[in-house]
């Protein structure tokens, strides 16, 4: 089928430009779609003219051309995933806000009865010790 090996010349070719081995499977991934379309397509090729399909499809100029497709699409799947992260993150972070906050207007109203009952009772007796000392005359005057 191949007189030269396409995944072997797309790893010189990434080898030499320390690309990603990731990257380098995606490469033969796309060489091995554009050669199966292009079969598809052509179904009776000589061998000159599949031989000429190769060549093409692993030159220089070829192989950069879907790096850089491949890169855009890992780019493109890597940013839907943290979109979709974030969506979920602000999703859970409204309900914990939420949350939050309900249990602290609790333990706010809980502190605020717990000051009113004990300076009730520090404060309450105290009144009625000074209105119960102070004349009601002295108090007019001043």
């Amino acid at each position: 089928m191949f007189n030269t090996d396409p995944f072997e010349t797309i790893n010189t070719y990434c080898r030499n430009r320390q690309i990603s081995p990731v990257f380098r499977k995606l490469l033969y991934a796309k060489f091995v779609e554009e050669y199966t379309d292009c079969r598809k397509q052509n179904a009776n090729l000589t061998q000159a003219q599949e031989d000429t399909l190769i060549k093409t499809l692993l030159h220089d100029n070829a192989i950069e051309r879907n790096l850089n497709i491949v890169k855009s699409e890992v780019e493109n799947v890597v940013n839907e995933r943290i979109k979709l992260k974030e969506k979920m993150y602000k999703i859970k972070n409204v309900g914990g806000t939420i949350f939050v906050n309900i249990v602290s207007s609790f333990i706010f109203t809980a502190l605020l009865i717990l000051i009113f009952a004990v300076a009730e009772s520090e404060i309450k007796p105290k009144i009625q010790q000074f209105i119960q000392s102070t004349p009601i005359e002295k108090i007019d005057k001043e």
